[in-house]
């Protein structure tokens, strides 16, 4: 069943004595549908150079059918330079592609040239039907090579995740009159991409800085509250993702002084309550700079 799905450029090679024939052949083709033939007094315009314009069909062509007669095997003219772009053409191709297709419209000798490809009699009962069955190969292959370079190129596309670092929300720079403030739309401080994380953050520093009132004696509560509050609000900062080695050691480092300062808030490790406090604040410190590192 022929394929439909593209069109086939098919270029006709032929010498001018021969031009009966290649129209009639012409004319078939056309009428298939899904072939496009070029023929040179059909497809060259008035006023066009005509020696450009018949190089430029053979290189754009998905098959060039090369008619052969006794006359065309032994003029010379450019019917013998369209050959030779052909078959220079027909290099470039991948081995066991229909791209020369042979066509002897009456009984001929073919060139030595060209005895490498198989040559259909166009004037045999199944001349024609050879024919249409070898383009509708070439077809078939064309389609099989750009579906094959289309799933190459969305499976590119699909495995490739760029890193959108750092996106600023733009009504960060926005006025309540929605009026922009500023251009730029990325920041070297990474924000939390989910809501639940984002949540998380901003209770973690309340209950931080409610600990800190309380140790600073501006909030009523018993040290170990205080202490907790400051703990807790540390861990519930372990939900960031930390993507570096900087980062994992900072988040140990604050782990570490937050356990220190459970101890001494506890009374397990003899410091002063001041000096537990510092160390749950400068492990609070580090465990938000190693948040900053990873918007760096």
């Amino acid at each position: 069943m022929i394929n439909k799905l593209k069109t086939l450029n098919v270029f006709l090679c032929h010498s001018s004595s021969d031009k009966p024939l290649v129209r009639e052949l012409y004319q078939s083709l056309s009428n298939e549908g899904w072939i496009v033939p070029w023929l040179d007094e059909e497809s060259i315009l008035p006023g066009q150079n005509w020696r450009e314009e018949i190089s430029k069909a053979v290189r754009n062509s998905d098959v060039v059918i090369v008619c052969l007669s006794k006359t065309s095997i032994s003029k010379e003219g450019f019917v013998q330079k369209e050959i030779r772009d052909a078959l220079d053409i027909a290099d470039e191709k991948p081995e066991g592609t229909i791209f020369i297709i042979p066509v002897k419209l009456e009984h001929c000798q073919v060139p030595d040239r060209l005895e490498k490809w198989q040559w259909v009699d166009y004037s045999s009962p199944k001349g024609y039907e050879r024919i249409l069955r070898s383009l509708d190969i070439r077809l078939k292959s064309l389609i099989t090579q750009s579906n094959l370079a289309e799933n190459k190129k969305n499976l590119l596309k699909d495995n490739y995740r760029p890193i959108v670092k750092n996106v600023v929300p733009k009504n960060l720079y926005e006025n309540k009159s929605n009026k922009v403030l500023k251009k730029e739309t990325t920041s070297k401080i990474t924000y939390f991409q989910t809501k639940t994380q984002n949540w998380l953050f901003w209770v973690s520093i309340g209950l931080a800085v409610l600990g800190l009132l309380s140790e600073l004696g501006l909030f009523t509560l018993i040290p170990v509250a205080a202490f907790w509050l400051l703990f807790f609000g540390n861990s519930l900062l372990i939900y960031s993702v930390f993507q570096t080695k900087t980062q994992s050691g900072l988040f140990w480092i604050s782990a570490a002084l937050g356990v220190l300062g459970l101890l001494a808030e506890l009374g397990t490790l003899s410091i002063l309550p001041i000096a537990a406090f510092w160390l749950l604040f400068i492990g609070f410190v580090l465990l938000v700079l190693a948040l900053l590192v990873k918007g760096l």
